[in-house]
């Protein structure tokens, strides 16, 4: 589900629609609000809980990117950081 809440974003969905990018529909803006989230979280809820598993000497930095950020861009950011972590962890 997308929303133009601009002039160009209504235009950018204009141009997907002509070179047929998915399917298009008007819908009321309150399905939106209902469905999504419009207000991001300041940050994950998992985040305490993560700090801590950093924390501990036991937990394996590959167990916990399976365990956080899989599906997530920062799955391979977090594998790509594992030197530092450890030099600043030991």
């Amino acid at each position: 589900m997308v929303i133009a809440i601009s002039e160009f974003g209504n235009y950018v969905l204009l141009k997907l629609k002509e070179a047929n990018v998915g399917i298009l529909n008007h819908e009321i803006v309150d399905d939106y609000y209902i469905n999504q989230n419009p207000v991001n979280p300041s940050e994950p809820l998992f985040r305490k809980e993560l700090i801590e598993n950093f924390k501990d000497d036991t937990c394996n930095i590959h167990d916990l990117a399976d365990k956080y950020c899989s599906g997530y861009d920062l799955y391979e950011k977090l594998i790509g950081i594992k030197g530092i972590i450890e030099k600043i962890h030991n």
